[in-house]
């Protein structure tokens, strides 16, 4: 098993949606410091390009995703 990734701050935007989720996100974003971790938590598929389109236009950088069982987990690195 490959060693889980650490994070400072798990952010779960399961159940919301539209601009909703990234709006979360960027606000959690201002709360921490540069280079930590947010674990987001997702059970919408556009997220699989919102999430993405979103780090790239904040400069942030997205370190890892995957789903497990329907749920996407997103590491993003405040940069």
């Amino acid at each position: 098993m490959e060693k889980e990734i650490e994070y400072n701050l798990l952010v779960d935007i399961r159940g919301i949606c539209c601009a909703q989720p990234i709006i979360r996100l960027a606000k959690e974003l201002k709360n921490i410091e540069h280079g930590e971790v947010i674990l987001a938590v997702s059970d919408k598929t556009s997220m699989l390009n919102d999430i993405p389109a979103f780090c790239n236009k904040t400069n942030n950088q997205l370190i890892h995703h995957e789903e497990v069982n329907g749920v996407l987990r997103f590491w993003i690195k405040k940069i």
